[in-house]
C-alpha cells in the first residue's frame, strides 16, 4: 500500500519479485490509491480509508476460499495511516504481519484498540524507523496541527507499540 504521492510501481514490483522468488504460490496483491496532491490528502482523508477497506475486503473474500490463507501487509507513508486507521473503525479486518515503513502514524497511537484479545485483529508488526526520512520526521509533525492522529512513528517509533512487535532502526 503506497504513500500519497507515488505510484509505487519500483518497489511493489521489486517485493513481488522477492516474494514470487521466495514464496513461489504466494498471491501478491499491488493496491494503491493513485497519485493525490496534498490538499486531496488533508480534504478526502477519510475516502483513501475507505478504499483501502475496499481492497481489504476483496482480498478477504479471496482468501477466505483458500485454506490457510493468512494476510499480510506491506504498507508505506499514508498507506501506513489508512489500514491501521481501517483497522481501528472496521473490527473484522484481521491482518496476520503489517510491515510498515515511513510510517505516518502518530507514536502514541493506541495499538490496543486493535492489539488485545477482545479485536485479535493483528498478529506482528514490524515498523522501519528511519532517522533519516525528513519528511516523516518533519513533515508528518507539521500537520499534526490539522490532524492529530499524524506523526513520526516512522522516524521516532512507537512509545506504546503491540504485543508482537519488531522496530529496528535503519541507518
Amino acid at each position: 500500500m503506497p504513500g500519497i504521492r507515488e505510484w509505487g510501481f519500483r518497489w511493489r514490483r521489486h517485493v513481488r519479485k522477492i516474494v514470487d522468488s521466495k514464496y513461489p504460490g504466494v498471491r501478491v496483491v499491488n493496491a494503491q490509491f493513485g497519485w493525490f496532491s496534498t490538499w486531496d490528502f488533508l480534504v478526502r482523508k477519510k475516502r483513501r480509508v475507505r478504499q483501502w477497506t475496499d481492497v481489504y475486503t476483496r482480498e478477504l473474500a479471496w482468501s477466505l476460499q483458500q485454506p490457510g490463507v493468512r494476510m499480510a501487509v506491506l504498507a508505506h507513508s499514508y498507506g501506513t495511516y489508512a489500514v491501521c486507521q481501517a483497522m481501528q473503525h472496521y473490527r473484522d479486518i484481521r491482518v496476520d504481519r503489517l510491515y510498515l515503513a515511513g510510517c505516518v502514524l502518530d507514536n502514541e497511537f493506541k495499538w490496543s484498540q486493535i492489539d488485545n484479545p477482545d479485536r485479535d485483529q493483528i498478529g506482528f508488526v514490524w515498523n522501519a524507523c528511519a532517522k533519516w526520512d525528513f519528511w516523516v520526521g518533519l513533515g508528518s509533525a507539521g500537520l499534526r496541527r490539522f490532524y492529530p492522529d499524524l506523526g513520526s512513528a516512522g522516524f521516532d517509533g512507537f512509545i506504546h507499540p503491540p504485543q508482537h512487535f519488531e522496530q529496528p532502526e535503519l541507518p
